[in-house]
């Protein structure tokens, strides 16, 4: 039976109009269109039959609340009915149909009827609607398209399970499957690695539904590709899972040899999983390591398969990440045997890879985390000869940490921090420098006595180079600053390093006191901040203690007390906020089980050192 509507577009279709019924009809059929996709709805004819309508939407919404969209997107049947004889309207052979096909055509993003016979066209009109959030759209371009919008198809799933819509893209890839799209090899590896969250472990329950899932499609497959394709997805979900467990018995299930059997992704993934293992390593995740590694030296003496660079630095990472010497010396022999500095000095034919900052960044973490800071020292040396490496932000905040066991002078980081503002002014904004480079620049610099510091580079850096390079003054540069200097003025035994030196820290703290104004519930460190403000008040006493009337100017001893009350102040509210304040027990459980490069951030946080002068 035909609806009173379809009647109406299939006279449209015949009926030639006027310029005006055009207009107006190609204005109400846009409308229509988009609410009938969007909505799941038809808009009353009638004022009074649209105000019910509306009314009663709103006491809908005012019940439920905002609730999630339950298959609005399905095809009504007067819209499907309408799609059936949408060719009536497209095909049109007169002229005063122009206007009324172009809205129908433009509706869907399409520019003629035949597009949806070329499977990259519906794609790219798919990932284009995808983008613009009209989700109904796109998957209606696939219900039109059929057996063409398969590999569009995909891309909906995808945008769906990247969502945490599951149930949805299961109900999508049900209709569509219905409607002649048919699932291709990547549709399952889509639906089974985007399955989890990487926020979170899979429970029992949820790594059943995948492995259900992972065996129903596997059966269903004969392609010895799609097969390891299609474990790897799952393996891949796992690890990002942190279910160790289940991955490391999945891993284990695969095949050694064969058609489809383990392969560099595969070995790539499970090294990617023991790199995010707590430190120090399990002996099982060890001897996992060594097997792994085993495994794929013999299986390419076998010419079985051929590594890439993502396989071996995934090796060379999670050696990197422990101590002792003979890790370093492992990762140097790896990265001599795949990688070359100079290609071009390579022979025909090489199996090398470009050395990249990727490297040399594992290569200079293990060095740290060995303490070779020997080493380190000569990578840094070295670095003009590395063409494929550009330092980032990371690389110097190793090369950093590892300065004053490098040379033991103060000499190595101001060299590191000179080429950091060198590469960021010729165009390098990976090397900006921040809080953290600071702080670990000043602790560095604590470790030399105030005489043998160069002061005049610590001052041109707070005072020029950073606002030179838009960088702010946080709490962290304060607290690194003003730990620095009561360190100097102790070693200075009574002599100031410099004529009214004291004076120009006092109106740099009094300049950037905001910084040191975090004294609430919120404060992430309440004790360093606390060590900071006293600081800040002994520099204070000290120029107080030891006034130059011919050098500091006029008014200068009242502007100091002022700021020493202010930091007095803030000393006392910051100890009666954190008076009562006890640590909880499960969030230094939950410190625990933190990343290593967290681990290493919270060790460049150490507490401040506190001089009193």
């Amino acid at each position: 039976m035909v609806s009173g509507s379809c009647r109406y577009y299939a006279r449209v279709a015949t009926e030639p109009m006027s310029e005006n019924q055009v207009e107006q009809k190609s204005d109400r059929l846009k409308s229509r269109l988009d609410r009938l996709v969007t909505r799941n709805e038809i808009e009353p004819s009638s004022r009074r039959q649209r105000a019910v309508a509306e009314a009663k939407e709103r006491k809908r919404k005012a019940e439920t609340g905002q609730h999630k969209q339950d298959m609005q997107y399905l095809l009504t049947p007067y819209l499907e009915e309408y799609f059936s004889n949408l060719n009536n309207v497209l095909e049109g052979k007169m002229p005063k149909m122009l206007k009324e096909r172009m809205v129908v055509v433009s509706f869907l993003g399409l520019k003629r009827l035949s597009q949806l016979e070329n499977s990259f066209t519906v794609d790219q009109h798919v990932e284009k609607l995808l983008k613009e959030g009209k989700l109904p759209h796109a998957i209606h371009l696939c219900k039109m398209a059929k057996e063409t919008g398969s590999v569009a198809m995909n891309q909906i799933l995808k945008y769906l399970m990247q969502k945490g819509q599951k149930d949805t893209a299961t109900k999508v890839l049900n209709v569509l499957k219905k409607n002649g799209c048919l699932p291709t090899d990547r549709t399952p590896v889509i639906l089974v690695k985007n399955s989890g969250s990487s926020d979170k472990k899979l429970s029992p329950t949820d790594v059943q539904k995948l492995l259900k899932n992972y065996e129903f499609s596997i059966s269903k497959t004969k392609s010895a590709l799609a097969k390891t394709i299609l474990s790897n997805a799952l393996l891949d979900n796992l690890v990002k899972n942190s279910s160790t467990k289940y991955a490391i018995a999945m891993y284990m299930d695969i095949p050694k040899k064969g058609r489809f059997s383990r392969d560099c992704q595969t070995y790539t993934t499970m090294l990617n999983m023991v790199s995010h293992q707590p430190l120090p390593l399990k002996k099982e995740i060890i001897d996992l390591r060594k097997e792994i590694w085993s495994e794929i030296q013999q299986r390419e003496e076998n010419g079985e398969i051929t590594l890439d660079s993502k396989l071996v630095d995934a090796y060379c990472n999670s050696l990197s990440l422990q101590t002792g010497t003979q890790y370093f010396s492992m990762v140097s022999e790896v990265n001599e045997k795949y990688y070359s500095i100079d290609m071009s000095k390579e022979p025909r034919g090489t199996k090398k890879f470009p050395f990249t900052q990727r490297q040399f960044d594992i290569l200079l973490k293990s060095a740290v985390n060995t303490e070779s800071y020997t080493q380190a020292g000569k990578l840094f040396d070295q670095i003009q000869d590395f063409k494929h490496v550009v330092l980032d932000l990371q690389i110097y905040h190793n090369l950093l940490r590892s300065a004053y066991l490098w040379k033991h002078s103060h000499i190595a980081t101001v060299k590191i921090l000179n080429q950091m503002i060198l590469d960021f002014k010729n165009g390098n904004e990976k090397s900006r420098l921040n809080s953290l480079t600071i702080h670990l620049a000043f602790r560095n610099f604590l470790k030399y006595r105030g005489q043998e510091l160069d002061l005049e580079f610590v001052e041109k850096l707070i005072h020029e180079v950073l606002p030179e390079l838009e960088v702010n003054i946080d709490e962290t540069i304060m607290r690194s600053y003003l730990t620095l200097y009561c360190k100097v003025f102790r070693d200075s035994h009574g002599h100031k390093p410099r004529p009214n030196i004291g004076f120009h820290i006092v109106m740099f703290i009094r300049d950037n006191i905001e910084s040191l104004s975090k004294v609430g519930h919120r404060q992430p460190h309440p004790e360093k901040l606390r060590k900071a403000l006293l600081n800040g008040g002994n520099i204070c006493s000290y120029v107080i203690k030891h006034p130059d009337s011919s050098e500091l100017p006029e008014g200068a001893i009242a502007e100091i007390k002022q700021v020493k009350d202010q930091l007095e102040a803030l000393t006392k509210e910051l100890n009666e906020t954190f008076a009562k304040t006890k640590e909880d027990p499960e969030k230094s459980k939950n410190d625990q089980n933190k990343s290593t490069e967290k681990k290493k951030d919270e060790e460049d946080e150490e507490d401040d050192e506190f001089f009193i002068v």
